[in-house]
């Protein structure tokens, strides 16, 4: 799906009266490697709903760029020479 046609995005991000916060999650500077867990009411929720299966989920930095080196938030491609790509899992 492109952004462009991902209901309730604009250029400037999403549109907070059209889309709404399902959870949080914090990943330390310095990287991570091994899953990143997920839960919240409002997520459990928002799955339960889609009855006819299908689910869109977009992830939004909120972290500002201060470091003069430069932060970099970005998830690795299937293509990806040593990165794993990223896998939904849902319990």
């Amino acid at each position: 799906m492109r952004w462009a046609s991902l209901p309730g995005c604009a250029d400037d991000g999403p549109d907070p009266n059209l889309t709404r916060r399902l959870a949080e999650f914090w990943i330390p500077r310095g990287g991570i490697s091994g899953p990143v867990t997920v839960r919240s009411d409002a997520l459990a929720e928002f799955i339960r709903s889609k009855t006819d299966g299908l689910a869109s989920f977009v992830i939004v930095r909120e972290t500002g760029e201060t470091d003069p080196s430069g932060l970099a938030h970005a998830f690795a491609s299937k293509e990806h020479p040593t990165g794993r790509p990223p896998t939904l899992r849902l319990k």
